[in-house]
C-alpha cells in the first residue's frame, strides 16, 4: 500500500540500525544530551518540529528519521529549537530520531510512532442527476499530497489536500448524460500515500416535465413554460414540428417557470410544441389546442346622419394582427391590441341619404371576419341667425347642424360668399355686416344638403345723437363729443359742411366720447355733423364760434417799392397762419405765436404805382380780416 519502504526497522532492530549507521562516528559518552518533538500528524509526510539541548556551544546537530535528514545549529549553550523534518513514508511502527553532535560526536535520541493513513473519500452525492457538478471531501491522505480522481482509466479530477491530509468540496466534474440511469465506479487515489478509495455512484435517470401557460387559447396568443426534470442549467429548446421557436436556460435544478415566451401558430388544431434537453436530449411533448376566433364589432351607433363621424370597437381578433375595416368597400386599417381588440374613434360615414351600408372587419393572420349593417339617415339641417333685429352696421352671426360633413354652403342675398361645414356637419362664426335700414334677406344653399334655408333680418333705423362739453369757443379750443346710437365699434365721422375734422371710434354699444378742438371757422354758430362709417347713421349739433378781438398796425404807412411791410398784431388765435395781401393779391404768409401776437418785416412791397393801395392782414384759422390803406412813395 505505501509507495516508500524504510531503511529503518522497528524497535526491535533499533539497536542494529543504530550501531549501523554511527560505526564512522566516535562518539563521546559522557554527555547526556536529549531531543523533543511536537507534531500535529504522525502519518508519513507530516511535518514534526524537534528541539534539543546538552550539545556541544555553536555546534551544527545532525537529525535524522529514517532517510530524511537536516542540520540544526546550537546556541552558545548547546541548545536549539525549531527544526522540522517530514515523516518518511513508512509503515505503521515506533521508529528513532537520532541527533547527532557534528563536533562533539555526542548522540541523542527519541521515539516516535508512525500512524497508517485511513483515507476517506465522499462524493457531494451517492444518487446524482446527470450534468450535475460532481465535487469530493475527505480526510487521513497524505497532508499536501495531489489527489486524483478517476472513472475507470480517465482522471476527471486532480487536487491537492491541505496539510492536514484533508480536503473539502473539490475535483468539480460534471456527470456525464450518458451515465444516466446507471451505477458508475469512481476512485480516488493520493499521488505520495499510494492511498486509494473506490466508490460506486448511482446515477440518476432525467424524468423531465412541463406545463405550457396555456393549453387551449387562440392562434397568437402569448404561451411560456414551466416544468423540471431537465439536465441542470442546460439550454431547452422549443421546437414546433422542426423549428426551433424559442430557447432559455434551465436552472441548477433542471427546472423552469414562466419562460420561453412565444406566440401560437395559425393553423390547423393542436399546435405540438416539444421541448428538448440541448444537452441532455431530455424531451417532453406538450399539445396546445388551438381555440376558435369569434369576431365583433360595436359600433358608437347603428343609426347616424349622412357623412357622419362613429367610432367603431372590435373584439375577437388574433393578438396584435392588422385589421381590415371596409365602409361601404372603402378599407382603411388599424392595428388589433395584444388581446385581439382594436378601437377606431373616428369613421367616417358616406353622405347618401336614407340608404345602408355594410361595415366590416377582416383579420390578416386570423382571417377571421364579420360585420353589421349601418342605416344613414336624412339630413337635419339648423341654421340660426344670431338676432332678427339689429342696427345697421351691426354683425349678424350665422351658425348651424345637422348639415352634410365637409360640403360647402353657398350664400347669396343680402350678402355673397360661401360657408365650409366641418367633418361633423356643423359650422360657427358666419359673420356679416348689416346694410341700411329695412330687410336683409340671407340665403343658404348646401352643396350636399340641399336648401335653400332663408332668413329675413330686420334691419331698423338708428337714432344717432352728439352732445358736446362747450358749446362756445374759439377755433382749436378744447372740444369733447359725446354720442350715442351708432354702430357698435363703428367709426364716426365728424365734419363742418363737407369738411371732416375728427374721426372716433363707437365702442360695443354704440356709443362714443372723442375728445378734440373746435373747428376754425367765422365767429357764429357751427353745425357739426357726426355720421357712421358703417351704419351709416347721421345727426347733426350747433355749437358756436367765439369772436376774436385782434389790434394790428404797420411799422410804417408810407413804404416805398421794394420796402419792408412791418406788420404788428395780438389778439389772434394762437399759431394763427397769417396771409399779407396788397390789393387783394397774397404776397407773404408766417404764423403768429402762441400767445396769438406777431411782428413781421418779411412782406415786400411790391412796385406799384405812387398813391394810395390797400393792404389786407387775414388770420386764415380766425378768419379775421383787417384792411389798412397805406401811401406807396414813388420809386426812388
Amino acid at each position: 500500500m505505501y509507495a516508500q519502504k524504510s531503511l529503518w526497522a522497528p524497535i526491535a532492530g533499533a539497536a542494529v540500525g543504530l550501531l549501523l549507521l554511527l560505526a564512522p562516528v566516535a562518539i563521546t559518552l559522557a554527555a547526556a544530551p536529549s531531543i523533543s518533538y511536537s507534531a500535529s500528524g504522525n502519518t508519513p509526510f507530516s511535518t514534526i518540529t524537534l528541539g534539543g539541548n546538552g550539545f556541544s556551544p555553536g555546534e551544527n546537530v545532525s537529525l535524522m528519521f529514517g532517510l530524511n535528514s537536516t542540520i540544526a545549529a546550537a546556541d552558545a549553550s548547546g541548545n536549539f529549537s525549531g527544526a522540522t523534518l517530514q515523516i518518511p513514508n513508512v509503515p505503521s511502527g515506533t521508529y528513532v530520531l537520532l541527533a547527532v553532535g557534528q563536533t562533539s560526536g555526542m548522540v541523542a535520541f527519541n521515539y516516535f510512532w508512525v500512524g497508517s493513513f485511513y483515507p476517506t473519500a465522499n462524493p457531494s452525492g451517492w444518487y446524482i442527476a446527470p450534468g450535475s457538478n460532481l465535487t469530493w471531501s475527505g480526510s487521513g491522505w497524505a497532508a499536501g499530497e495531489t489527489i486524483h480522481v478517476m472513472q475507470d482509466s480517465t482522471t476527471v479530477a486532480t487536487f491537492p489536500a491541505d496539510g492536514s491530509g484533508a480536503f473539502s468540496a473539490q475535483g468539480g466534474s460534471t456527470i456525464p448524460y450518458s451515465f444516466s440511469n446507471s451505477v458508475v465506479l469512481y476512485s480516488v487515489h493520493g499521488a505520495s500515500s499510494g492511498a486509494t478509495v473506490n466508490l460506486f455512484l448511482a446515477i440518476a435517470d432525467l424524468y423531465p416535465w412541463a406545463n405550457p401557460s396555456t393549453w387551449y387559447a387562440t392562434p397568437g396568443a402569448p404561451v411560456t413554460w414551466s416544468g423540471g426534470g431537465f439536465g441542470p442549467s442546460e439550454m431547452i429548446n422549443v421546437m414546433l414540428g422542426s423549428s426551433t421557436v424559442t430557447s432559455f436556460a434551465a436552472d441548477v435544478m433542471g427546472g423552469f417557470s414562466g419562460m420561453g415566451s412565444t406566440t401560437l401558430p395559425f393553423g390547423s388544431s393542436p399546435a405540438n410544441f416539444s421541448l428538448i434537453g440541448a444537452s441532455s436530449d431530455a424531451a417532453v411533448d406538450t399539445p396546445i389546442m388551438l381555440a376558435g376566433f369569434y369576431p365583433s364589432l360595436s359600433p358608437s351607433s347603428y343609426y347616424a346622419a349622412p357623412g357622419a363621424v362613429i367610432s367603431l370597437d372590435g373584439t375577437g381578433f388574433a393578438a396584435n394582427e392588422l385589421i381590415t375595416v371596409n365602409v361601404d368597400g372603402a378599407p382603411t386599417s388599424t392595428m388589433a391590441n395584444g388581446l385581439g381588440a382594436f378601437s377606431i374613434p373616428s369613421l367616417q360615414l358616406p353622405s347618401t341619404p336614407n340608404t345602408t351600408l355594410t361595415i366590416g372587419a377582416t383579420g390578416g393572420m386570423s382571417g377571421a371576419l364579420t360585420s353589421f349593417v349601418m342605416t344613414i339617415g336624412q339630413y337635419f339641417p339648423n341654421i340660426t341667425p344670431s338676432t332678427y333685429y339689429a342696427f345697421p352696421g351691426d354683425t349678424i352671426t350665422f351658425s348651424g347642424t345637422g348639415l352634410a360633413p365637409g360640403e360647402t354652403l353657398t350664400v347669396s342675398g343680402a350678402a355673397n360668399g360661401s360657408v365650409a361645414v366641418n367633418s361633423s356637419g356643423a359650422f360657427s362664426g358666419a359673420n356679416y355686416i348689416l346694410p341700411a335700414p329695412g330687410t336683409a334677406t340671407y340665403t343658404f344653399t348646401g352643396s350636399q344638403s340641399g336648401g335653400a334655408w332663408s332668413f329675413p333680418i330686420t334691419v331698423a333705423e338708428r337714432f344717432a345723437a352728439i352732445w358736446f362739453d362747450n358749446y362756445w369757443g374759439v377755433g382749436g379750443s378744447p372740444l369733447t363729443i359725446f354720442g350715442s346710437g351708432f354702430g357698435s365699434g363703428e367709426n364716426v365721422n365728424f365734419s363742418t359742411g363737407t369738411t371732416t375734422f375728427a374721426t372716433g371710434a363707437a365702442d360695443a354699444s354704440g356709443n362714443i366720447l372723442h375728445a378734440t378742438a373746435m373747428p376754425f371757422a367765422p365767429a357764429g354758430p357751427l353745425t357739426i355733423t357726426g355720421m357712421g362709417v358703417t351704419s351709416g347713421a347721421s345727426t347733426a349739433t350747433a355749437t358756436n364760434i367765439a369772436p376774436i378781438y385782434p389790434t394790428l398796425q404797420f411799422g410804417s404807412y408810407a413804404i416805398a417799392p421794394g420796402g419792408s411791410i412791418n406788420v404788428i398784431g395780438s389778439g389772434y388765435l394762437p399759431s394763427d397762419p397769417i396771409e399779407v395781401a396788397v390789393d387783394g393779391t397774397v404776397i407773404y404768409g408766417f404764423t403768429a405765436d402762441l400767445s396769438g401776437a406777431f411782428n413781421n418785416s418779411g412782406a415786400i412791397l411790391p412796385s406799384l404805382p405812387e398813391g394810395l393801395h390797400d393792404i389786407t392782414v387775414r388770420g386764415t384759422h380766425s378768419f379775421n380780416t383787417i384792411v389798412i390803406t397805406i401811401w406807396v412813395l414813388a420809386s426812388p
